[in-house]
């Protein structure tokens, strides 16, 4: 498996409120979610390039389960993955 290069770019601190204006409904992706809450607080500032990448190896492998075949899957999303 090769290893993942990640560059170091400096974001701005976002308020996420700032979109609002009144009580009207916004549309905001979850991605874009993710990104705005973790420039307010970027957990992962400390880690190095190796602790990032066993991070992302325990992500995926949490996600992983048996199928009712017997091999290695997902666990689909509406099980609570």
């Amino acid at each position: 498996m090769k290893d993942i290069k990640f560059n170091r770019i400096q974001y701005p601190t976002v308020d996420l409120n700032s979109k609002l204006t009144g009580n009207e409904p916004i549309e905001v992706s979850h991605s874009e979610i993710w990104r705005l809450q973790y420039r307010q607080d970027r957990y992962m500032k400390n880690l190095d390039e190796n602790q990032i990448n066993q991070g992302f190896k325990d992500v995926f492998n949490n996600m992983q389960t048996l199928t009712t075949a017997g091999k290695i899957g997902l666990v689909p999303l509406n099980d609570g993955g």
